[in-house]
Protein backbone atom coordinates (compact mmCIF):
# COMPACT_ATOMS: atom_id res chain seq x y z
CA UNK A 1 0.00 0.00 0.00
CA UNK A 2 2.91 2.08 1.00
CA UNK A 3 4.51 1.58 -2.15
CA UNK A 4 1.50 2.37 -4.58
CA UNK A 5 0.97 5.42 -2.27
CA UNK A 6 4.48 6.50 -3.34
CA UNK A 7 4.34 5.48 -7.04
CA UNK A 8 0.98 7.93 -7.55
CA UNK A 9 2.71 10.82 -5.64
CA UNK A 10 5.62 10.55 -7.65
CA UNK A 11 3.78 10.45 -11.12
CA UNK A 12 1.60 13.41 -9.76
CA UNK A 13 4.65 15.48 -9.27
CA UNK A 14 6.42 14.94 -12.44
CA UNK A 15 3.33 15.57 -14.51
CA UNK A 16 2.87 18.84 -12.27
CA UNK A 17 6.60 19.48 -13.07
CA UNK A 18 6.14 18.82 -16.80
CA UNK A 19 3.16 21.27 -16.89
CA UNK A 20 3.15 23.49 -14.07
CA UNK A 21 0.05 25.48 -15.32
CA UNK A 22 -1.99 24.04 -17.26
CA UNK A 23 -5.60 24.71 -15.93
CA UNK A 24 -9.42 23.92 -17.12
CA UNK A 25 -9.78 25.94 -20.59
CA UNK A 26 -6.11 27.13 -20.83
CA UNK A 27 -4.16 27.15 -23.88
CA UNK A 28 -2.19 24.11 -22.69
CA UNK A 29 -5.12 22.33 -22.55
CA UNK A 30 -7.80 21.08 -25.15
CA UNK A 31 -8.37 23.92 -27.59
CA UNK A 32 -12.00 22.46 -28.28
CA UNK A 33 -13.05 22.90 -25.14
CA UNK A 34 -12.31 26.00 -24.80
CA UNK A 35 -14.03 27.37 -27.39
CA UNK A 36 -17.29 25.65 -26.68
CA UNK A 37 -16.99 27.12 -23.08
CA UNK A 38 -16.71 30.50 -24.53
CA UNK A 39 -19.05 29.98 -26.67
CA UNK A 40 -21.45 28.50 -24.03
CA UNK A 41 -20.68 31.54 -21.66
CA UNK A 42 -21.25 33.94 -24.86
CA UNK A 43 -24.57 32.56 -25.29
CA UNK A 44 -25.46 32.37 -21.57
CA UNK A 45 -24.23 36.27 -21.71
CA UNK A 46 -26.48 37.51 -24.45
CA UNK A 47 -29.42 35.65 -23.17
CA UNK A 48 -29.03 37.54 -19.74
CA UNK A 49 -28.73 40.50 -21.25
CA UNK A 50 -32.22 40.32 -23.17
CA UNK A 51 -33.96 38.97 -20.35
CA UNK A 52 -32.81 42.22 -17.98
CA UNK A 53 -33.81 44.31 -20.92
CA UNK A 54 -36.79 42.86 -21.37
CA UNK A 55 -37.34 43.37 -17.51
CA UNK A 56 -35.67 47.01 -17.60
CA UNK A 57 -38.35 47.51 -20.17
CA UNK A 58 -41.71 46.18 -18.14
CA UNK A 59 -40.37 47.93 -14.97
CA UNK A 60 -40.78 51.01 -17.17
CA UNK A 61 -44.63 50.31 -17.82
CA UNK A 62 -43.95 49.00 -21.49
CA UNK A 63 -44.77 52.30 -22.52
CA UNK A 64 -43.55 53.67 -25.44
CA UNK A 65 -43.26 57.19 -23.84
CA UNK A 66 -40.46 56.20 -21.82
CA UNK A 67 -38.38 55.17 -24.66
CA UNK A 68 -36.44 58.23 -25.33
CA UNK A 69 -34.75 57.62 -21.54
CA UNK A 70 -34.36 53.31 -22.29
CA UNK A 71 -30.99 53.60 -23.48
CA UNK A 72 -29.62 55.74 -20.91
CA UNK A 73 -31.39 53.35 -18.40
CA UNK A 74 -29.70 50.07 -19.80
CA UNK A 75 -26.58 51.51 -19.80
CA UNK A 76 -26.38 52.15 -16.06
CA UNK A 77 -28.12 48.78 -15.77
CA UNK A 78 -24.94 47.40 -18.26
CA UNK A 79 -22.36 48.94 -15.83
CA UNK A 80 -24.09 47.48 -12.66
CA UNK A 81 -24.68 44.19 -14.03
CA UNK A 82 -22.53 43.55 -17.18
CA UNK A 83 -19.55 45.33 -16.32
CA UNK A 84 -17.09 45.51 -19.81
CA UNK A 85 -13.54 44.44 -17.80
CA UNK A 86 -12.03 43.38 -14.61
CA UNK A 87 -13.13 39.68 -14.65
CA UNK A 88 -11.28 36.61 -15.87
CA UNK A 89 -11.40 35.36 -19.46
CA UNK A 90 -15.07 33.80 -18.76
CA UNK A 91 -16.51 36.87 -17.04
CA UNK A 92 -15.73 38.79 -19.14
CA UNK A 93 -17.22 36.70 -22.26
CA UNK A 94 -20.17 36.76 -20.80
CA UNK A 95 -20.73 40.35 -20.00
CA UNK A 96 -19.33 41.02 -23.34
CA UNK A 97 -22.05 39.34 -24.89
CA UNK A 98 -24.49 40.48 -22.30
CA UNK A 99 -23.74 44.17 -23.15
CA UNK A 100 -24.90 43.41 -26.83
CA UNK A 101 -27.81 41.33 -25.99
CA UNK A 102 -29.02 44.31 -24.12
CA UNK A 103 -28.07 47.27 -26.70
CA UNK A 104 -29.77 44.85 -29.49
CA UNK A 105 -32.50 44.61 -27.39
CA UNK A 106 -33.22 48.27 -26.86
CA UNK A 107 -32.85 48.58 -30.49
CA UNK A 108 -35.29 46.77 -31.33
CA UNK A 109 -37.46 48.60 -28.58
CA UNK A 110 -36.90 52.00 -30.18
CA UNK A 111 -37.64 50.15 -33.76
CA UNK A 112 -41.07 49.32 -32.66
CA UNK A 113 -41.97 52.94 -30.76
CA UNK A 114 -40.55 55.25 -33.18
CA UNK A 115 -39.96 53.81 -36.87
CA UNK A 116 -42.63 50.79 -36.76
CA UNK A 117 -45.60 52.91 -35.73
CA UNK A 118 -44.79 57.00 -36.05
CA UNK A 119 -47.61 57.90 -33.66
CA UNK A 120 -45.09 58.44 -31.06
CA UNK A 121 -43.38 60.97 -33.17
CA UNK A 122 -46.56 62.74 -34.17
CA UNK A 123 -47.62 62.46 -30.45
CA UNK A 124 -44.43 64.62 -29.77
CA UNK A 125 -44.73 66.98 -32.55
CA UNK A 126 -47.97 68.01 -31.55
CA UNK A 127 -47.52 68.14 -27.57
CA UNK A 128 -44.43 70.19 -28.80
CA UNK A 129 -46.56 72.97 -30.12
CA UNK A 130 -48.91 73.01 -27.54
CA UNK A 131 -46.58 73.61 -24.90
CA UNK A 132 -45.15 76.33 -27.71
CA UNK A 133 -48.23 77.82 -27.98
CA UNK A 134 -49.41 77.42 -24.48
CA UNK A 135 -46.18 79.55 -23.43
CA UNK A 136 -47.44 82.47 -25.93
CA UNK A 137 -50.13 83.18 -23.80
CA UNK A 138 -52.74 80.71 -25.51
CA UNK A 139 -55.20 78.66 -23.06
CA UNK A 140 -56.61 74.80 -24.41
CA UNK A 141 -59.74 75.14 -25.85
CA UNK A 142 -62.84 73.21 -25.20
CA UNK A 143 -62.74 69.20 -26.66
CA UNK A 144 -58.75 69.02 -26.59
CA UNK A 145 -57.71 66.25 -25.15
CA UNK A 146 -30.03 53.72 -38.38
CA UNK A 147 -31.17 52.93 -37.73
CA UNK A 148 -31.11 56.19 -35.77
CA UNK A 149 -34.61 56.12 -34.90
CA UNK A 150 -34.53 58.12 -32.35
CA UNK A 151 -33.25 60.81 -34.74
CA UNK A 152 -35.20 59.91 -37.35
CA UNK A 153 -38.52 60.48 -35.16
CA UNK A 154 -37.18 63.85 -34.12
CA UNK A 155 -37.06 65.14 -37.16
CA UNK A 156 -40.68 63.67 -38.29
CA UNK A 157 -41.76 65.53 -34.97
CA UNK A 158 -40.01 69.15 -35.60
CA UNK A 159 -42.02 69.09 -38.94
CA UNK A 160 -44.90 67.73 -37.79
CA UNK A 161 -44.47 70.49 -34.99
CA UNK A 162 -44.61 73.20 -37.10
CA UNK A 163 -47.41 72.24 -39.10
CA UNK A 164 -49.06 72.50 -36.07
CA UNK A 165 -48.43 75.78 -34.75
CA UNK A 166 -50.97 77.33 -36.97
CA UNK A 167 -53.70 75.12 -36.13
CA UNK A 168 -53.18 75.38 -32.17
CA UNK A 169 -52.98 79.14 -32.30
CA UNK A 170 -56.06 79.54 -34.20
CA UNK A 171 -57.93 76.94 -31.56
CA UNK A 172 -56.26 78.53 -28.55
CA UNK A 173 -55.41 82.19 -28.95
CA UNK A 174 -58.03 84.97 -29.25
CA UNK A 175 -56.07 87.26 -31.50
CA UNK A 176 -54.92 87.40 -34.69
CA UNK A 177 -51.18 85.66 -34.85
CA UNK A 178 -48.84 87.48 -37.34
CA UNK A 179 -46.93 85.70 -39.74
CA UNK A 180 -43.72 86.81 -38.20
CA UNK A 181 -45.00 85.62 -35.16
CA UNK A 182 -45.88 82.12 -36.73
CA UNK A 183 -42.37 81.74 -37.85
CA UNK A 184 -40.99 82.72 -34.64
CA UNK A 185 -43.44 80.03 -32.98
CA UNK A 186 -42.66 77.30 -35.71
CA UNK A 187 -38.85 77.88 -35.18
CA UNK A 188 -38.98 77.30 -31.03
CA UNK A 189 -40.01 73.14 -32.48
CA UNK A 190 -36.55 71.40 -32.72
CA UNK A 191 -35.50 73.19 -29.18
CA UNK A 192 -38.66 72.44 -27.84
CA UNK A 193 -38.82 68.84 -28.70
CA UNK A 194 -35.16 68.16 -28.47
CA UNK A 195 -35.46 69.31 -24.57
CA UNK A 196 -38.25 66.70 -23.93
CA UNK A 197 -36.28 64.08 -25.37
CA UNK A 198 -32.73 65.05 -24.44
CA UNK A 199 -31.87 65.16 -27.79
CA UNK A 200 -29.50 67.62 -29.34
CA UNK A 201 -29.74 69.94 -32.57
CA UNK A 202 -29.36 67.00 -35.24
CA UNK A 203 -31.75 69.11 -38.05
CA UNK A 204 -30.71 72.91 -37.94
CA UNK A 205 -32.51 72.93 -41.13
CA UNK A 206 -36.06 72.78 -40.61
CA UNK A 207 -35.60 76.48 -39.35
CA UNK A 208 -38.13 78.65 -41.06
CA UNK A 209 -36.89 81.98 -42.31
Amino acid sequence: MKLLATLILFTSSVNAWENPFVLRGSAAGNDEEVLVEVEASCADGTNAGIQATRKLWRDNGSSCDNIWQLQQSANRMKSRNFPSNGGNWRTNAYNQCARSGVDTTVQGYERQCLNDNPQECLDLGETAAEIIVNNYGCTVGAGYRNNNYKKTCRQVAYGYCQGQIPIKTQMWCSKIVSASDLIRLQNKCQTQINSMTGGEDDAPEFAIN
